[in-house]
This record gives structure tokens, C-alpha cells and sequence, in this order.
């Protein structure tokens, strides 16, 4: 991934972030299921995981939220999880509509964050 800046403040910064990059891109709008799933995502982390270290625009286009060395792509219709090591990245999918719980996978990996930052 990239390097690890420092993690933004509180999660009010993230959302802002989130919405000038919903903004910012009008000829490929960020469409209204991703940023659903993307606010489902923050609803999940504000209680149990710190602010991300990064907050950007993806390809599709989606919001990626990245925090060391895990990164989560939110899609309209799922989330793609990064988790990159010393030669290697570990890639994986899992289905998610707006409302929808994420999978006790997803929220370890999530989990995992705090861990790694103590």
C-alpha cells in the first residue's frame, strides 16, 4: 500500500473526507449504494476501531478507507479487502448491500487494527 501517514483525527474527519471525494468527482459520480455501504462501514468502526490513517477516491468509482496496512474498497455491492505484508497482499471479497451486517471476517480484520497500533 502506500506509507502511513498519520491517522485522521476523529471519524467527523473521515466523513468530511468521504463526502468531498463523493464531491469531487461529478463527471463519475460515487453512486448512492457505495456511499450507503461506506457510511455502514464507519457505523461499524466508530465504536471499536481508531480513525483510519487514510481516506480516498477508488477506481470504480469507489472509497477506499485504509489503516496501516489493511485497506477496504467499498463498491456498491460489496466491500474487497487488502491486507498487504513484505512481499505479499492478501485479496478477498465479500458481498454487502446498504443496511446488511459485515461478516465476522471483515469485523476481525477491523479489529485487527487497534491491535497493531498499540
Amino acid at each position: 500500500m502506500h506509507t502511513n501517514p498519520p491517522s485522521l483525527p476523529d471519524y467527523d474527519s473521515v466523513a468530511k473526507e468521504v463526502e468531498r471525494f463523493a464531491a469531487e468527482y461529478r463527471d463519475e459520480p460515487v453512486t448512492e449504494a457505495t456511499l450507503a455501504n461506506v457510511n455502514d462501514l464507519l457505523a461499524v468502526c466508530r465504536a471499536t476501531v481508531r480513525p483510519p490513517d487514510l481516506v480516498a477516491r477508488g477506481y470504480e468509482p469507489t472509497i477506499c478507507i485504509a489503516w496501516g496496512n489493511l485497506e477496504v474498497e467499498v463498491f456498491a455491492d460489496r466491500v474487497e479487502v487488502y491486507r498487504f505484508f513484505e512481499g505479499r497482499t492478501d485479496i478477498w471479497d465479500e458481498e454487502h448491500q446498504p443496511g446488511d451486517a459485515f461478516s465476522n471476517r471483515l469485523m476481525a480484520e477491523l479489529a485487527s487494527v487497534n491491535a497493531s497500533s498499540e
